[in-house]
């Protein structure tokens, strides 16, 4: 079993019962748009090829080692294959003394 795994692409949708929905990506999307919240800001990042929750970590210079990643309702592996907009929270996991 290969030990990456690819993340939900979600989109939010204005109905609020529909606010994270799975959707089909589109292999030939010119730019995906990965959103992420982070200690209560959102920032927004593009991308125009797959890429892995541990390499959008390292280009928002944030140790993988202290956040959870969270998609919808699930934690996912910082090793996960990101291929669409999506929008990820992360939970911070430690903290300094």
């Amino acid at each position: 079993m290969d030990s990456k795994s690819t993340v939900l692409v979600t989109r939010e949708f204005k109905s609020l019962s529909r606010r994270h929905q799975p959707l089909e990506v589109d292999t030939l999307a010119e730019v995906m748009e990965v959103g992420v919240t982070h200690e209560g800001e959102r920032t927004s990042m593009t991308f125009d090829e797959s890429v892995t929750i541990a390499s959008v970590l390292e280009k928002m210079e944030i140790p993988p080692s202290t956040v959870l990643t969270i998609v919808g309702d699930q934690i996912v592996p910082h090793t996960s294959t990101i291929t669409g907009d999506i929008e990820i929270e992360l939970i911070i996991v430690s903290s300094g003394g």
